[in-house]
């Protein structure tokens, strides 16, 4: 398999508090989880992993039915929420992300499941009004094909949502995770959820099992300003995006080897490179 790898310089900070389970379905949850919204995502319940792997090998996992919609109106939305233990909670600052493992089967995944979803976290006694700022975007998939699943998926993928920018300090013990469904589904989807657990450490590389391959992130490092590319295969498009989601640089061409980043402000970005059909994201902090 051919790989990839994207340089530049990063600085490195290590949380150094312990990851925290949120759920991981092996008992029974002590609150929920509570299917909210959605454009057809129905109630869920526990069931046997319906495909172990090297990703994720639990034996009971969450299962949520979605059924078939039209897009007409545009981008439909599911989402289910998850509240902590009485008397767990969690400060956003804390944490660098939560990871939750995902798999989607039955339709056409590769043109329904887009990994734009976002997290949030809140007070559960104040669910009404979340702090300001606090959905989160994926920034971590291991998935095949660009921007959602490759008609050869079949694993389960690793998601991390980043919350290691929020600074918020309230006491947060409910989380919430929203999938955004770019394209119409014409047949019925299920989805499982497993794991979810704050995490003080987003890894360089996060597998994902695609057919008998495990498909892992470059490597990143920082040269004076300059992302530059070394790839055995054809990078075609690189973009840059600020911590909201907005795009501040892109380039597209037939094969790119750097993108000057001179001219933005000092911060965290996350990085999106395309190679032969494959995404790769990563995030970096300029200094």
């Amino acid at each position: 398999m051919k790989k990839l790898l994207l340089s530049f310089i990063v600085a490195v900070s290590v949380g150094t508090l312990s990851a925290q389970v949120i759920c991981d379905f092996e008992t029974s949850l002590q609150y929920g989880p509570v299917i909210i919204g959605g454009s057809g995502l129905q109630t869920t319940s526990l069931v046997a992993n319906p495909a172990p792997d090297a990703v994720n090998s639990s034996q009971t996992v969450l299962k949520a039915n979605a059924y078939s919609i039209d897009n007409n109106g545009g981008n439909k939305i599911d989402a289910v929420m998850f509240q902590l233990p009485e008397a767990t909670t969690f400060q956003a600052n804390d944490f660098a992300a939560v990871k939750v493992n995902i798999y989607v089967t039955g339709g056409t995944p590769a043109t329904v499941l887009k990994p734009r979803g976002k997290a949030g976290i809140w007070n559960a006694d104040n669910v009404s009004s979340p702090a300001p700022g606090i959905w989160i975007g994926v920034v971590k998939n291991r998935v095949d094909g660009e921007d959602g699943l490759a008609p050869n998926q079949s694993g389960w993928m690793q998601c991390y949502f980043d919350i290691s920018t929020k600074t918020q300090t309230d006491n947060y013990d409910a989380f919430h995770i929203q999938l955004d469904w770019n394209d119409e589904r014409a047949e019925d989807l299920e989805i499982y959820f497993d794991d979810f657990e704050l995490v003080t450490e987003i890894p360089d590389n996060v597998p994902t099992s695609i057919g008998d391959e495990l498909v892992k992130a470059p490597q990143i490092i920082n040269d004076n300003n300059l992302i530059k590319i070394n790839s055995e295969t054809v990078v075609s498009e690189v973009v840059v995006f600020d911590m909201t989601g907005r795009v501040v640089s892109q380039l597209q061409g037939d094969e790119i080897n750097q993108i000057n980043i001179a001219n933005l402000p000092g911060g965290l970005y996350i990085v999106k490179a395309k190679a032969e059909g494959k995404v790769y994201t990563e995030k970096v902090l300029k200094r």
